[in-house]
């Protein structure tokens, strides 16, 4: 379907896609709120620390590790001595296949569960009617899809069911499959309350379906023919209505294919710069995504009026969680050559927070479940007298820039963060072009308030203060820098 975007053709039609792209997200019912004024508007006090559940995985050995990870560093946790398979886990219980022994010596498949504390529960088990197979864990951790098939006939029929480990009990979600069919794993979307996956019979088709069941044929404007490879591995989400569905796909070199469809009409095509590696439905019905452009990774937002970038860094991408809110998403990226870190979007002010060195493993590792930590400051701010986040600090001066240097044209550039409570430096050019910096103590935010301290100029390309009678010089803790491309603050150093 979409041949024609190769060569010329495809700068040709850049624009029309473009434009398609906007009228895409202009026909969705998004509603009429602005959702880039409401995140800025509710702009949290800090960014917290987050317990993560990771899983490393290496496929060439087969070898798994799971991690419980918080800013104290990662735990490993080690199944029960019961469990000898590699079984799947949600971070409390672990899920395998077993083999039981019958009392006429046939043996019989059973999915089981099994504690922290070795308790072994059967979640089901074959019979002389169905036997189970596959095991797919949802991407929260927290439910397990896997199929029933018919064993007592040759109409090699199956179905799919589902257990939740947090309700208990198993529900079958898609009835009446053709297992020869089946052309695809099955997939859960980001927030795990659905599934997919692609049967082919004269041709590939998609087949989603909800916890509460009824599976159905979903997006027949794709030609999953030419897309199978998305569906089963690629970069892909639908939302919990099955409405929208979003997938991308590598171009030409330096670019991806962002492609958007909206229940069975056509798909719609938008041309990325970068590799898109991560994309993600909000609950709020704006889609986030990630794209990696050589050694920088960048996160973006797009509703149904705008799209404009969140954060950037200089990292490899390896995989990312988000809750769907417009609050916070984890993500794991190498800063340098084998290392890798895990960090903390705050998707409202842009902000990035290292969390955690993850111990080396060969393989990928995948975050799996987030949780804010109990483990962090109050989130108060009233005034001199608490200390102010750098969320707020950030948030702050760029509200006030103009007005605290008392010139409309001065652009912002580098924001110090110090070890005097509530006061950094602030460095910025004026209307004449002339580079300046403030020391500011900031005395409230709910009414905004400050203090310049002092104002300094460079002599020699050193920063000289004017006023040589003030205080002693404070130390700098924290470095933000403007990114005038992505028109916010960017920690770029801690010393």
């Amino acid at each position: 379907m979409f041949r024609f975007l190769r060569g010329a053709m495809f700068w040709v039609l850049f624009a029309i896609l473009g434009a398609g792209v906007y009228l895409f997200f202009q026909g969705n019912s998004f509603g009429n709120d602005d959702t880039e004024a409401q995140i800025t508007q509710s702009i949290p006090k800090e960014i917290p620390s987050l317990n993560a559940l990771l899983v490393q995985v290496d496929d060439i050995s087969g070898n798994r590790r799971i991690l419980d990870c918080s800013t104290n560093g990662c735990i490993s946790k080690v199944p029960p001595s019961s469990v000898r398979e590699s079984p799947l886990s949600d971070g409390t219980n672990w899920y395998r296949y077993a083999q039981r022994t019958e009392k006429n010596k046939t043996t019989a498949t059973v999915l089981e569960k099994i504690d922290s504390q070795g308790n072994v529960k059967t979640i089901t088990e074959e019979n002389p009617l169905v036997k189970p197979r596959a095991m797919m864990i949802s991407t929260d951790g927290t439910k397990i899809a896997y199929f029933l098939d018919n064993i007592h006939d040759n109409l090699d029929l199956t179905e799919l069911w589902t257990y939740d480990s947090k309700e208990g009990g198993t529900k079958v979600i898609v009835e009446k499959l053709y297992r020869p069919d089946i052309a695809s794993k099955v997939r859960w979307n980001a927030s795990s309350r659905v599934v997919w996956f692609l049967q082919e019979n004269e041709k590939k088709e998609l087949i989603a379906a909800s916890l509460s069941g009824g599976g159905s044929l979903r997006f027949t404007g794709v030609n999953w023919n030419e897309h199978a490879a998305a569906a089963d591995t690629g970069v892909m989400d639908m939302n919990d209505d099955m409405s929208l569905l979003v997938f991308a796909e590598t171009a030409t070199p330096g670019y991806s294919r962002m492609f958007i469809a909206r229940n069975n009409e056509a798909v719609t095509v938008k041309p990325v710069k970068g590799n898109i590696v991560f994309v993600r439905w909000m609950e709020n019905g704006a889609l986030l995504y990630a794209t990696q452009d050589g050694k920088n990774l960048s996160f973006w937002m797009a509703n149904a009026t705008k799209e404009w970038p969140i954060a950037r860094m200089e990292a490899t991408f390896e995989s990312a969680h988000s809750p769907g809110t417009s609050t916070l998403a984890a993500f794991i990226a190498s800063p340098k050559h084998g290392e890798r870190h895990l960090y903390v979007l705050q998707i409202s002010t842009g902000l990035i927070k290292d969390e955690v060195v993850i111990p080396s493993f060969p393989g990928k590792t995948y975050v799996v479940q987030t949780s804010e930590s109990s483990l962090h400051s109050s989130q108060a701010v009233a005034g001199a007298t608490s200390v102010i986040s750098d969320g707020e600090v950030v948030a702050f001066v760029e509200h006030h820039m103009q007005v605290i240097a008392e010139d409309a044209n001065a652009k912002p550039s580098r924001l110090l963060i110090t070890d005097i409570q509530n006061t950094s430096f602030i460095d910025y050019v004026d209307g004449s072009g002339e580079e300046q910096r403030m020391l500011v103590t900031i005395v409230d935010t709910l009414n905004p308030e400050w203090k310049i301290i002092a104002r300094y100029k460079t002599i020699n390309g050193t920063w000289h203060r004017e006023d040589t009678t003030g205080n002693t010089e404070p130390k700098v803790v924290r470095l933000y820098e403007w990114e005038e491309s992505l028109s916010q603050w960017i920690l770029k150093q801690k010393y």
